[in-house]
């Protein structure tokens, strides 16, 4: 995972969402993109957090 985004918008039936925007980049290019809609920031966040530790954790055991 290179990069995560959090978006939020407004759907077309008025509601708040957040979105967050997982990237994988391969030879400076985006090969792989995952987009979640959660219903509000705090959740989003967390999913964020648990990613980031989990892709760190991933790292640390390859080195």
């Amino acid at each position: 995972m290179k990069e995560v985004d959090l978006e939020t918008r407004t759907t077309k039936e008025g509601r708040v969402e957040t979105l967050v925007i997982c990237a994988i980049e391969k030879d400076g290019r985006i090969v792989k993109e995952l987009t979640l809609a959660f219903p509000d920031q705090s959740k989003a966040s967390t999913f964020v957090n648990c990613v980031t530790l989990f892709s760190l954790a991933l790292r640390r055991k390859q080195d």
